[in-house]
């Protein structure tokens, strides 16, 4: 007599519930990590400034274009250091996932944009 080989309906059950959740979830963070970079890539094609008004400004236009709305103008933060400004956007997403069950999502990125010559 041969010993039967596979997977019961149990197991079956159980990788299938498995593969849904992955899925689901995944289905629910794709969004945030592409909007993630292009808030990054916005920030990283900034220009030298002269002030820090134009750099927001600019930032802001790029988000707007992007079709960022996530970034409120208070998460953006511009700090001088000695080579130029240091923009920092950080901000939290709170994903509801299933039931009462939810995602926190936290992003902290910066880049140092040179001073302008002019």
């Amino acid at each position: 007599m041969k010993k039967q080989q596979g997977l019961t309906l149990i197991s079956m059950v159980f990788f299938a519930t498995i593969f849904c959740f992955v899925a689901v979830v995944s289905m629910r963070m794709i969004p945030l990590y592409l909007e993630h970079y292009n808030i990054v890539s916005s920030m990283k094609s900034l220009t030298p400034a002269i002030t820090k008004a134009d750099l927001r400004e600019s930032l802001q236009r790029r988000l707007m274009i992007n079709e960022v709305r996530r970034i409120k103008p208070d998460q953006i933060e511009i700090k001088n250091v000695r080579n130029g400004y240091k923009v920092r956007v950080a901000y939290d997403i709170t994903l509801k996932m299933v039931g009462n069950v939810d995602a926190v999502v936290h992003f902290d990125d910066f880049v140092v944009v040179p001073y302008s010559d002019s």
